[in-house]
């Protein structure tokens, strides 16, 4: 009896080792075969974190701003396109009622991008029947409106400012859009057979 009790321990105790085999597969297999974005649906958030090693070599310098360097910043423009005065009334340390003349002022300025409004513009080609020849004529149409419901120029000024842009300098946004422009006004044609 005491083997057959001796059998029936050793049983129980290898169904235990078999479930905890199976389940210390399963998680190695994480690590083994770990899924991600590129072999897996997962999304690319939820991969796995590597850290990466940096290329670059030591400087033996701080990181940082070095001393001596000259620091940059967005300068305040003399002349804003708008001025917002933010008045007040009260002290704000007992409440008593402040005079209606400011006697200065302080200022901070927002540079931001104004609204964007969609224009359109209908493009109405005349048509004239020559006299001499009976033939019907039809006026030119700017070369970017050669289908019935095109994208203008500005649109795709637009499209490739925001689809490029990576960065904004203080003048970057208006000397890339002057360049994009003259880009585009290179290629423009008047179509008079379309």
């Amino acid at each position: 009896m005491q083997v057959l009790e001796e059998v029936r321990l050793l049983r129980q105790e290898n169904e235990r080792l078999k479930l905890r085999i199976t389940e210390l597969e399963s998680r190695l297999e994480r690590y083994e075969n770990p899924k991600n974005s590129g072999n897996s649906g997962v999304p690319p958030s939820q991969d796995p974190f590597k850290k990466t090693k940096s290329l670059r070599g030591k400087s033996g310098r701080r990181p940082g701003g070095q001393k001596g360097r000259k620091g940059k910043r967005l300068e305040m423009t003399d002349a804003p396109d708008k001025v917002a005065l933010h008045d007040i009334a009260r002290c704000t340390c007992c409440g008593n009622g402040l005079a209606k003349e400011a006697m200065g002022y302080d200022a901070r300025q927002v540079f931001d991008l104004p609204p964007i409004a969609i224009e359109v513009t209908e493009h109405r080609r005349l048509h004239k029947t020559c006299g001499a020849c009976g033939k019907l004529n039809k006026g030119g149409l700017p070369g970017g409106s050669r289908t019935f419901l095109p994208y203008g120029l500005y649109i795709g000024v637009y499209r490739g400012l925001v689809f490029y842009a990576h960065r904004i300098g203080d003048f970057w946004i208006i000397t890339t859009t002057i360049a994009h422009l003259k880009l585009r006004m290179d290629h423009i044609s008047f179509c008079n057979d379309c």
